[in-house]
């Protein structure tokens, strides 16, 4: 569990990052229902899944952010790059990823959880099963690549073909074999993050 002032912390460096890609916040923030609803929002059902308490989502999406950052600098080098004003050295990536792209799907990619989830008013699952959530009942069956994908429609973010691509990449099928060879870097990059998150979170669920 999060203390409060832990979420606020994660709810501001949200905002802060998805200001410094451009994006409208306060517009994103009504979309999504208000700040409180963001903050309380969890990333997973099931006690099991290490995510099913308030304040996960921030916590997914800070940490995934982070592994972003590590991948992006890794396979990057200093060159230096000419500019209107003149040569700057900046990090290049060798996989030819936009780190301002990667940041923002990286940060909106799985918005469309606060939309989802709601708390379980069953307590015999509650406190038997430990199936803290479950499913809010949408009018569409869409995945959450594709409700965050919405969200940010009506907030005015627009998506570049790479980013759309990157957006929903969480809902391909690892059966699905030609896609996933043939997806761009962005995508495959944002697909590794994750990855790297969701297995740091089952370490430590299992040290618990």
């Amino acid at each position: 569990m999060l203390s409060d002032v832990k979420i606020n912390e994660l709810y501001v460096r949200f905002i802060s990052e998805l200001e410094g890609v451009g994006v409208n916040t306060e517009k994103l923030v009504e979309v999504l229902g208000g700040a409180e609803k963001i903050k309380s929002a969890p990333a997973g059902l099931e006690v099991s899944s290490g995510l099913a308490f308030k304040g996960a989502l921030l916590l997914l999406i800070n940490r995934s952010f982070d592994y972003a950052k590590k991948l992006f600098e890794s396979t990057s080098s200093e060159k230096e790059v000419q500019t209107i004003t003149g040569p700057v050295k900046k990090l290049v990536n060798e996989f030819g990823v936009d780190w301002r792209s990667f940041r923002k799907v990286m940060l909106l990619h799985q918005i469309g959880k606060v939309m989802i989830y709601q708390p379980n008013d069953d307590e015999w699952q509650v406190n038997r099963r430990g199936i803290i959530y479950k499913w809010v009942d949408n009018e569409t069956t869409i995945n959450c690549g594709e409700r965050s994908q919405y969200l940010c429609q009506l907030a005015g973010i627009t998506l570049s073909e790479s980013e759309f691509e990157a957006m929903k990449i969480n809902d391909k099928n690892n059966e699905d074999k030609f896609s996933m060879l043939h997806i761009q870097p962005l995508a495959m990059f944002v697909k590794m993050a994750d990855d790297l998150t969701y297995m740091k979170i089952n370490v430590n669920r299992k040290k618990a």
